[in-house]
């Protein structure tokens, strides 16, 4: 989950700089961060923690060209608390030292991948602790399909509360609706 695009130039052999400054989130806890290769038979994953007051450093040089990969084959993610409490939490990417602020207005961006052939993918939210009310989905733009394993963004709306469960949900290629997944998201404010 990102704030805005990732800002660099894939001609470079700099390093990418991953931080939560100017996303919106104030935290002195330390962040989870994973990065994944987001196609199928791509094989590379990085789990590391971000110190929450200074940038993650990551030489692409030795860590991502070695293994044919590009900077938009990644999909990179950034949690606060354990494997089984997470809080997602978008991130800022950009090209070592280059000005990572990008725009305040930069939408947060989600990824996600499904296990099978899609037509459909939908999504809503709620206040987390406030589930009950029905919700209104809004649908992933498609054309027509997604192959499994291929990334679907999702770009969340400027108005997400500063606390929200997103729940997803998708329709599988020829069969019905696959069951909702929920993911805890942060999206501003103080964690």
């Amino acid at each position: 989950m990102l704030k805005g695009k990732i800002l660099f130039d894939p001609k470079s052999d700099a390093s990418m700089e991953i931080s939560v400054k100017d996303t919106g989130i104030k935290t002195k806890s330390p962040v989870n961060v994973r990065a994944v290769a987001l196609y199928l038979r791509s094989y590379y994953r990085m789990d590391t923690v971000l110190p929450p007051d200074r940038p993650l450093i990551w030489p692409l040089e030795e860590v991502l060209h070695p293994v044919g990969l590009r900077v938009n084959d990644i999909g990179i993610l950034g949690w606060i608390g354990n494997e089984d409490d997470r809080t997602f939490i978008p991130l800022r990417v950009s090209q070592k030292g280059k000005d990572s602020a990008g725009q305040p207005s930069d939408p947060v961006n989600l990824v996600i991948r499904c296990a099978v052939d899609v037509v459909e993918v939908k999504w809503s939210y709620y206040v987390e602790g406030e589930q009950g009310a029905t919700p209104k989905w809004e649908k992933v733009n498609l054309s027509p399909s997604v192959s499994a394993g291929n990334p679907i963004t999702i770009t969340l709306p400027e108005g997400l509360p500063a606390k929200a469960i997103l729940e997803v949900r998708a329709k599988e290629l020829n069969r019905g609706y696959l069951p909702i997944k929920r993911i805890r998201v942060s999206v501003k404010g103080s964690l």
